[in-house]
């Protein structure tokens, strides 16, 4: 037992950190996990086909293309996502993952075609 202190001080576990008297709310740096992450964040490909595909067509061009964003994240971050700021650019919480949604994955496929 460390002198000064009691029983009750002997924990892994932190105080709840609700509004008390005793200012229980600090901040802390018992949750700071490292954040280091790689994504994909677009990645797009398109196809122009050829003139003779053109000409059988009748028509002047034709490209097909398909995009997709936020396809991979590399990351041992435990949260959603490690890119995410709940409290936008609040220079106190920067940085902080409070059970904000990930960024979306989209796709889009596409053609272009010409007349």
């Amino acid at each position: 037992m460390i002198a000064g202190s009691s029983l009750a001080d002997q924990t892994e576990v932190p105080r709840a950190t609700l509004a008390d008297p005793n200012n229980n709310n600090r901040h802390s740096s018992r949750f700071i996990e490292d954040g280091s992450y790689i994504r994909l964040k677009e990645l797009a490909v398109s196809y122009t086909f050829p003139k003779t595909v053109i000409e059988r067509l009748r028509i002047s061009n034709l490209k097909l293309f398909v995009s997709a964003y936020n396809l991979l994240t590399f990351t041992n971050y435990s949260g959603m996502d490690p890119e995410i700021n709940y409290a936008g650019n609040d220079n106190l919480r920067i940085g902080t993952d409070f059970f904000t949604y990930p960024q979306s994955r989209r796709f889009m496929i596409g053609l272009n075609v010409g007349f």
